[in-house]
């Protein structure tokens, strides 16, 4: 039997990944959120660059392959706590693949960078509240 772990580690940017609401500020429930930021229509994302620079440098300490070319894709299925009910990923060609690093006896092979979704909170036995304060935080999975 094969087990695989996604670890998922947040980049330390000023930024979210594909906006430019601050990923630090207000700790109140959906603050820091944007048109881009809830998927509304019309909202275009726009890519962090030091997020992508973080992901390579990722990539490059785990020995990764970085390939010419490289793509985000949207996954769309429901998560409860994801306003626009899709996630911006690189699932399929990620930023780094083939990694050679090597913890105990496994090898990290692959770095991928995606964003993070929203939280939900308890109100009672039935009912949630959905706060975004934290989707679109720009995160490196580490496979």
């Amino acid at each position: 039997m094969k087990i695989g772990l996604e670890i998922h580690v947040q980049l330390p940017t000023k930024s979210k990944m594909f906006c430019s609401c601050p990923t630090e500020g207000s700790d109140r429930p959906n603050s820091r959120v944007c048109p881009t930021c809830l998927g509304l229509p019309g909202s275009k994302p726009s890519l962090n660059r030091k997020a992508v620079e973080l992901g390579l440098t990722i990539a490059k300490v785990l020995g990764c392959t970085i390939p010419e070319t490289t793509w985000f894709s949207r996954k769309t299925y429901f998560y409860p706590d994801l306003c626009k009910h899709f996630q911006i990923t690189q699932y399929d060609m990620p930023i780094g693949e083939r990694g050679q690093y090597k913890l105990g006896d496994k090898t990290i092979f692959r770095n991928s960078s995606g964003q993070e979704v929203g939280s939900l909170a308890p109100l009672g036995e039935t009912w949630y509240f959905k706060d975004a304060r934290g989707q679109e935080i720009g995160s490196a999975k580490v496979t």
